[in-house]
C-alpha cells in the first residue's frame, strides 16, 4: 500500500463539511485518506470552522473574504501566504478545482500543484476571459487529475497539450461494505436513490419507476436520501401517481448511515442526466461507487461520467432515458440477476475504487 509518511500536503477546496455536495465529500475523503496514509495534511477551506474539527488528525484553516466567487483566487492566495509564513510551503498543493488552484499559481507558491477537475467546471459555457484563465491555470500545474475518462476527453479537447489522469473518486471499502449493520426494509423489493434533489439528478424518473413497478405487481418502494429545492414537487408527483406511501424521503445522512442504507437495499437507482449544450453534466457520481462497494448494483443512464462509475452488465445496467423505467422494471423481476450484479459490483470496487489507491493518482509516481 502506498504511503505518504513525512510528506506535507495542503488540500485547498471551496466546499468542505459541514457543507454538503459531491465536491465537499470528495475533499473530505481525500484529506482523511491522505492523513491516514501518513501525510501531514492541512485543509484550506471556505467558511470552515477550525473549532469544529478538533477530532481530526489534521488541521482545517478557514478561508474567508467578501464576494467569494469573484475574488476567491485572492482569498486562497492570501490564506496560503499566511500559512506559508508560519509553517513553510508544502511538498504539494492539491486544489479541488481550477478556481481554487488559480490562487496558487503565482511565483510565491514555488511548489508542485495538482488540480482536480470534476466535470461541471469545464463543461459549462465559459466566457473568453474565464476560459483563458482556466487554460493558464491548468497549464501551470504539473499534474491534472479528472473524475472520469469523459471529463479527461473534454480537457484534451480544450487544451490539447495536457494529459490528465482519470479516476479520482474512490471509497473507503471498510466503511462501504456488504458486511455490517442492516436497516429494516420497508418493502420486499427495496430501492435507494441518493443525491441533491435537483432536476439533473432525475428523481422524477425514480418516482415513475416506482409507479411502473407497482403497475407490474412488483412489491417495490424506495428510500430517497438527500435534500434540495425539488423536494415538495417530488412529493406532489408521488401523490399524483398514487405512490406516496412507497416513496420515503430520509433527508441528508452521514456516511455511516449511508453505508447501512446502501447495503440494505436491492438496487441503487439514479438516472442522472447530462446536458452537453448547457454543460450541466454528471462528471462521475460518487454515490454509484459507494453503492457498488456495499454490494448494491445500480440502474443509471449511459450519460456523462456515469459510464465510468457503472460498468454495464457488470456492476449494474446503463440505459437510454426513454428505456430507463422499462429496463429497470425488467431487472427488478429477476432477483438472481440483481444478486449477481451486486457481487460483481463489490468485486469491481475492490479492483478500481479503493480510495487508498485512487488517492495516489493525485501525485506523480516519484512521490509515492
Amino acid at each position: 500500500m502506498i504511503r505518504f509518511d513525512g510528506k506535507k500536503v495542503w488540500l485547498a477546496t471551496e466546499d468542505y463539511p459541514p457543507r454538503i455536495g459531491g465536491l465537499s465529500r470528495w475533499a473530505e475523503n481525500a484529506s482523511i485518506t491522505l492523513s491516514g496514509l501518513g501525510a501531514d495534511v492541512t485543509v484550506l477551506a471556505r467558511k470552515a470552522d477550525p473549532a469544529a474539527y478538533g477530532s481530526l488528525k489534521f488541521s482545517v484553516v478557514g478561508v474567508t473574504g467578501h464576494n467569494f466567487p469573484k475574488y476567491r483566487r485572492f482569498h486562497f492566495a492570501r490564506a496560503g501566504k499566511k500559512l506559508a509564513d508560519s509553517a513553510g510551503l508544502p511538498d504539494r498543493i492539491v486544489a479541488s478545482t481550477w478556481f481554487v488552484a488559480e490562487g496558487f499559481k503565482g511565483k510565491f507558491f514555488n511548489c508542485p500543484l495538482t488540480v482536480a477537475v470534476h466535470g461541471l467546471e469545464v463543461f459549462r459555457p465559459l466566457g473568453r476571459m474565464t476560459r483563458n484563465r482556466l487554460i493558464r491555470t491548468l497549464t501551470s500545474a504539473d499534474r491534472i487529475v479528472s473524475a472520469s475518462s469523459f471529463t479527461s476527453a473534454r480537457l484534451r479537447e480544450m487544451i490539447p497539450e495536457v494529459e490528465p489522469v482519470s479516476g479520482i473518486n474512490g471509497v473507503d471499502l471498510d466503511l462501504f461494505s456488504p458486511e455490517g449493520e442492516q436497516h429494516a426494509r420497508d418493502f420486499p423489493i427495496q430501492l435507494i436513490s441518493v443525491g441533491r434533489l435537483v432536476e439533473r439528478k432525475g428523481f422524477d424518473k425514480v418516482i415513475e419507476l416506482v409507479h411502473a413497478a407497482r403497475e407490474a405487481e412488483l412489491e417495490t418502494g424506495i428510500w430517497i436520501v438527500g435534500e434540495g429545492p425539488l423536494k415538495d414537487e417530488l412529493k406532489e408527483r408521488a401523490e399524483d401517481l398514487g405512490v406516496s406511501e412507497l416513496v420515503i424521503f430520509l433527508g441528508n445522512r452521514g456516511n455511516d448511515d449511508l453505508a447501512v442504507l446502501y447495503r440494505s437495499a436491492d438496487l441503487f437507482v439514479s438516472p442522472c442526466q447530462s446536458d452537453m449544450k448547457s454543460g450541466d453534466v454528471e462528471g462521475f457520481g460518487l454515490t454509484f461507487a459507494e453503492a457498488a462497494a456495499c454490494g448494491t448494483p445500480a440502474a443509471a443512464l449511459a450519460e456523462g461520467g456515469v459510464t465510468d462509475a457503472v460498468e454495464d452488465g457488470v456492476s449494474g445496467i446503463l440505459t437510454g432515458r426513454e428505456e430507463f423505467v422499462g429496463r429497470t422494471v425488467e431487472l427488478l423481476r429477476n432477483r438472481e440477476w440483481i444478486e449477481r450484479l451486486g457481487v460483481q459490483a463489490r468485486q469491481r470496487a475492490e479492483r478500481i475504487l479503493d480510495i487508498r489507491i485512487v488517492t495516489g493518482k493525485l501525485f506523480p509516481e516519484e512521490m509515492l
